[in-house]
């Protein structure tokens, strides 16, 4: 009797007897065992070493599938186990049947995947430490901006607490002297009286510089986008200081064209300009020239304020923006100073989309640049 069920194939077997089962496709070779003979196998094939054959059955495989080695080859086997004996008529005689053993030689797909398994542990190796490797990276680079906000923030507070120190220290001093002399009057002890007003004046315009910084960094301090007269705010800054540089013996020339209007805030204007005019002044030598220039190019207003003094080493020039920086040089002419000026200046500089250079060589002098677009 044949029969047809899906995924196996039926042998040809006596009428009375249950037909055999195998799963199609799977295991080609297959020995059947028989009480009388042993392992028969009816359907030769060359899916195997032959030498392999008998320590395999000789192993006694469990029933269902499993995989063996033998001989340093790998076979995929399948037993069955039949509770009533099977009769397949063979051309050579019947014989009966109550167990099946097939098998399979699997050693090139076995050792494709212990290949691909190796492979597998291997990339994910590398894979982890790449990985690793890149995620550390991106983890520093990530916290960088953080560990440089931490330290300028200690060092500002370091370098604040430091400037503050000085004239707090001069009031200290003036008032303990003024309480000492108690019987004087203020026209007697109106020097410890102007130390004291001078060292206020000079914390009030650190403060002031300082929460000006705090604000920018932040971005909460905007500024305001009006049409700004950049001819007449020239002319009158440099007015403003003439006086003062002719009390130093100091030439101020200005050179200042009409007509330049650009957008901006004017308080910021001038207190950028009252900066770097300030310092032109201050760290210039008697019998100099301070010169101011402002001309039209193109489409920009270009302003220039050059010196005539001490000027800065090529190795300070690039710490001029840095916070409480100041050169030896401009710290012996202006004990006073405070090294904010600058930082404040680069920042209502950018403010107003402005390009803002400064060019020195020592002894020489200092020349500052600065472009602003023209509001049309």
């Amino acid at each position: 009797m044949e029969s047809e069920r899906t995924g196996f194939v039926t042998a040809q077997e006596d009428p009375d007897a249950r037909g055999i089962r195998l799963p199609l496709g799977l295991l080609p070779i297959v020995y059947f065992w028989d009480d009388s003979t042993g392992y028969v196998n009816p359907f030769p094939a060359s899916e195997a070493v032959p030498e392999d054959y008998e320590p395999l059955l000789a192993q006694e495989p469990p029933k269902g599938f499993s995989t063996q080695s033998v001989n340093g080859r790998s076979y995929r086997v399948y037993r069955v186990d039949y509770q009533d004996p099977l009769v397949f008529r063979y051309s050579h005689g019947d014989f009966t049947v109550s167990r099946t053993v097939s098998f399979k030689d699997v050693s090139n797909e076995v050792e494709i995947f212990q290949t691909l398994e190796t492979g597998s542990v291997i990339i994910c190796l590398f894979g982890g430490i790449i990985y690793g490797t890149i995620s550390l990276a991106f983890a520093r680079r990530s916290i960088a901006p953080i560990e440089r906000a931490w330290q300028t923030q200690r060092t500002f507070l370091a370098d604040t607490s430091h400037e503050l120190r000085n004239p707090l220290a001069g009031i200290k001093a003036n008032a303990e002297l003024l309480l000492q002399t108690p019987d004087k009057t203020v026209l007697e002890s109106i020097d410890g009286v102007s130390g004291i007003l001078r060292n206020a004046n000079r914390m009030s315009d650190m403060l002031s510089t300082l929460l000006t910084l705090a604000r920018s960094d932040e971005d909460s301090d905007e500024i305001a986008h009006d049409r700004i007269d950049l001819s007449a705010l020239l002319q009158s800054i440099c007015d403003q200081f003439s006086q003062i540089a002719y009390a130093r013996q100091i030439g101020l020339i200005g050179k200042i064209e009409g007509g330049l209007t650009i957008p901006g805030d004017e308080a910021r204007l001038l207190e950028f300009f009252d900066v770097l005019l300030d310092n032109a002044v201050r760290y210039s030598m008697p019998e100099r020239t301070v010169t101011v220039t402002a001309h039209r190019e193109h489409r920009h207003a270009i302003v220039t304020i050059q010196d005539q003094g001490i000027g800065i080493s090529e190795e300070e020039l690039s710490t001029v923006f840095e916070r409480f920086h100041r050169t030896q040089r401009s710290r012996e002419m202006y004990p006073d100073g405070t090294g904010l000026g600058l930082p404040v200046a680069q920042w209502i500089a950018r403010q107003h989309g402005a390009e803002f250079e400064i060019e020195s060589k020592e002894n020489k002098g200092t020349l500052v640049t600065v472009r602003f677009r023209i509001e049309d």
